[in-house]
């Protein structure tokens, strides 16, 4: 029999030969691809970034390995599984500031082969940084030192903080710690200072500039130091101050004074009964004091009172406070416009007045002496009188004794 003019032998001939491929065909193993994508590409250093890897056929098992081919050899950043829906996903936050070439490779599996991605370039930048900058105090007198602390954020930032007054470096750079880097100083040029913190930044992280501070620093005369302080009232909701600070004396040690203050709404509450130094400018517009205090009922703490009482009308009352712990850290700062009232009293040494009573004592002096002169000469002339008398009265004595001699004599020529 003849199908198609082809013998019905021939075609059992020829399904007979095709069979096995038709078999193994079934059995082998079929290609596969692979594609990645990134869930946020720039990313920024720190920040989680997820790798997702594609595979098809969806019904495709297994592994998928994810590297980053820009290093040799390839850096293998993890492994993840495929799922029923054909993908895998691998995450991480610890890719380096730079650009990442990422690729997914498919290990393959009984019936897929393997498979590569494409080259996915993922490029990582710096974290932005913040700089901000604290004084433990905003008016001094010249000569008197001054704390100023960078604070970098994120607190890992590691590198330096270079000071600024009024736009030029000061000093050497100083190393951040722990995020930090503190400077004292007591040079500040006299006048309104501007000093700025500004970050280095470092492989991770931007540089930065901080908050601008401002510091008066006061010019003093000889003398101008001793005063009275008193004020009270609040910078703002919730808080409130009291104080009454007095020296009379060039002696640190006769200060006196008190201070109370209390923020509710940061938990502050201070008390102080020991002012270790006040210090007012030849303004008197100015003045400083500071010293020892419990705050919230535990002592170890130190404050700085920055207080400006201007004399000019429509200008307002300023009141600043710093409080530090025991290692210098500030824990509190604030600073306002005070509603209230602040007096500032001075005692200013008069020079003129000094030479005055310098004068009156050499007045007094000379006075002193010419009336010892003249007490001398009294003396002497009393002293002179009384030897003239006495030279009188001795002839006088000398005279009656040769007279009572004389009468003796006769007497006994008498007798005799």
């Amino acid at each position: 029999m003849k199908i198609l003019g082809i013998s019905f032998a021939w075609i059992l001939l020829l399904c007979s030969l095709a069979a096995p491929i038709v078999f193994l065909s079934a059995f082998a193993n079929v290609g596969s691809s692979t594609t990645i994508t990134s869930s946020q590409n720039p990313s920024t250093f720190g920040h989680l970034v997820k790798f997702t890897a594609f595979v098809t056929p969806h019904n495709a098992t297994g592994k998928v390995q994810f590297n980053d081919t820009i290093t040799s050899p390839p850096t293998t950043l993890g492994i993840g599984i495929l799922g029923i829906t054909g993908n895998s996903t691998f995450s991480t936050s610890s890719l380096s500031v730079g650009s990442h070439n990422i690729v997914a490779s498919y290990l393959g599996d009984a019936h897929n082969n393997p498979s590569t991605s494409g080259i996915l370039v993922q490029t990582v930048n710096r974290v932005s940084s913040t700089t901000t900058l604290i004084s433990n105090a905003t008016s001094i007198i010249s000569g008197k030192s001054v704390n100023f602390t960078a604070v970098v954020s994120p607190s890992s930032a590691t590198g330096i903080i270079q000071f600024l007054i009024n736009g030029t470096n000061f000093d050497s750079p100083v190393t951040l710690s722990g995020g930090k880097a503190t400077l004292v100083t007591s040079s500040l040029p006299a006048g309104t200072d501007n000093i700025v913190a500004s970050y280095s930044g470092n492989g991770n992280l931007n540089a930065s500039t901080s908050n601008s501070v401002t510091v008066t620093v006061a010019t003093t005369v000889q003398g101008v130091a001793l005063g009275k302080v008193t004020g009270g009232g609040h910078i703002e909701k919730g808080t409130n101050f009291g104080f009454n600070v007095i020296s009379d004396s060039d002696d640190k040690k006769k200060i006196k004074g008190n201070l109370e203050y209390n923020d509710k709404n940061s938990k502050i509450k201070l008390h102080s009964n020991n002012v270790t130094s006040l210090s007012i400018d030849q303004s008197m517009t100015h003045a400083s004091f500071s010293g020892k205090a419990k705050v919230n009922g535990k002592p170890g703490f130190v404050f700085s009172i920055s207080i400006t009482d201007p004399d000019k009308k429509g200008e307002h009352d300023i009141f600043s406070i710093t409080i530090t712990d025991g290692s210098g850290n500030v824990i509190y700062q604030k600073s306002g416009q005070v509603k209230g009232h602040i007096e500032i009293h001075t005692v200013q040494k008069d020079n003129t007045h000094d030479v005055n009573q310098v004068n009156e004592k050499d007045s007094d002096n000379e006075k002193n002496i010419d009336n010892e002169k003249n007490n001398d000469n009294e003396k002497n002339t009393d002293h002179g009188n009384g030897k003239g008398k006495e030279k009188q009265d001795l002839s006088t004595n000398m005279g009656a004794n040769n007279h009572q001699g004389k009468n003796k004599h006769k007497t006994g020529n008498q007798e005799d």
